[in-house]
């Protein structure tokens, strides 16, 4: 079979199962695992396959647990067999919770060990692999190259897309550097993380306002696959610390809440001066100051997405979140919640992206000509306010305020028409 690696016989296949033909010898198993994994002995890397078969014989279907069985050293067949019947556990916090359960690890060690065990299976089997119908899930389960296993480098046009596809990532073909901000005392319990999932495919740096992460290709000018993997896998970590905002894909995420869509304004209230009209499937503001506000929901943890464009680039707008209910007075808003600005003329604490009179963008926001939509997302989890424009993150807040509250959209003067469409909320409930 392509890729075997081929040893004399020995240790527990010598013993004779009647299955010595057609399976990876179990010391090469264990060996690569240690490498891989960066087990510290062989004792860890064999936990580290017994757990990972073990798991394993819960996600598959029977007919895929038999195919991996018959390819499997005797002692890891008989590790899947005990487990009983399979699907018992059908998502990837599951799984990872499992083998971290039975190794008696962390949930990132444990991640790293179930990527290492599936690449050595699947290095030494890859027509067994190729096979399978796994859940969805598990092609999150990105594998780790073995070395010598030749992954292709990505064109100059593929990492453009790559990039593409990782806003918050800049570099090329020399790697891929992230900039992530955050307090201080974060940085202490994001570390480990991180580096588990880098392992020595980069490095992490301490800086001024947090960290610079870089994912860096062994050979010196070669994107792979692999490469692009470790990054997303950096970006969950960064998203499961609040440390990054989270963007739903559509296969994974729950359904949002539509605040509005284009049609009615159900729920949504006015206060202050002004007015706001429906124009074209937005709503555009006029007069002010004033805003309109959603009146039927309080949120805590969420991350909000709209859309918004100007007329003119001096224009103000503004979107607020967090604060209570304002009466007739859109001044409690600004001065209980927060309000993430939108002018592009503005500078520092008054620019597109800012915290209001607050935070200014650590990273200059990507500004459209008038009359272009932009595309807006605020997170806000626990103490942790972050800012997307245009898919790019640009500020990073902690909030001292309250943590829960309304949310709404402002008109600021009698000058600035901004128009506001598919205003959409995910509650980000642990």
């Amino acid at each position: 079979m392509p890729g075997r690696v081929v040893r004399e016989q020995v240790g527990f296949e010598q013993q004779g199962d009647g299955h010595a033909d057609g399976v990876v010898e179990y010391q090469t198993l264990v060996d690569e695992i240690r490498e891989l994994a960066g087990s510290p002995d062989s004792a860890s890397a064999d936990l580290t396959a017994a757990a990972t078969v073990g798991a394993l014989g819960h996600v598959l279907a029977d007919d895929n647990r038999r195919r991996v069985e018959a390819v499997l050293p005797a002692r890891l067949r008989d590790s899947m067999a005990a487990d009983g019947a399979a699907a018992s556990t059908t998502e990837e916090t599951g799984f990872i919770a499992d083998i971290a359960g039975r190794c008696g690890c962390t949930t990132e060690q444990a991640r790293l060990r179930a990527q290492a065990m599936l690449s050595v299976l699947a290095h030494h089997e890859p027509e067994v692999f190729a096979s399978l119908q796994p859940p969805d899930w598990f092609g999150r389960l990105s594998p780790i190259p073995l070395p010598g296993s030749g992954l292709t480098p990505l064109t100059d046009d593929e990492v453009q897309c790559v990039l593409d596809d990782l806003p918050d990532w800049t570099g090329g073909a020399e790697g891929l550097i992230r900039e992530v901000v955050l307090p201080s005392e974060n940085v202490d319990n994001l570390l480990p993380a991180v580096e588990a999932v880098l392992r020595e495919r980069g490095q992490v740096e301490r800086t001024a306002q947090g960290l610079t992460i870089t994912v860096r290709p062994e050979s010196a000018d070669a994107i792979t696959s692999y490469d692009v993997d470790t990054a997303h896998q950096v970006d969950d970590v960064l998203v499961a610390a609040s440390a990054a905002i989270w963007r739903p894909k559509r296969s994974a995420a729950g359904e949002p809440i539509v605040l509005f869509g284009g049609r009615g304004m159900a729920g949504w209230r006015m206060c202050g001066a002004g007015a706001f009209d429906l124009v074209n499937s937005a709503v555009q503001g006029r007069g002010g100051m004033g805003m309109l506000w959603y009146a039927e929901h309080q949120f805590a943890d969420f991350l909000l997405m709209l859309d918004w464009r100007v007329t003119h680039a001096s224009d103000i707008g503004g979107v607020l979140i967090r604060f209570p209910e304002p009466d007739d007075d859109p001044w409690i808003a600004l001065a209980s919640g927060y309000e993430i600005q939108m002018r592009d003329t503005g500078e520092g604490v008054k620019r597109t992206g800012a915290i209001c009179g607050i935070q200014a963008p650590y990273a200059e926001p990507s500004v459209r000509p008038p009359r272009e939509w932009h595309h807006l997302e605020i997170q806000a989890r626990g103490p942790a306010v972050r800012v997307g424009v245009n898919g790019r993150e640009v500020t990073s807040f902690n909030a001292s305020r309250v943590e829960r509250g309304y949310v709404g959209v402002q008109n600021h003067d009698n000058d600035s028409r901004v128009q506001y469409r598919n205003i959409w909320i995910f509650e980000l409930n642990e």
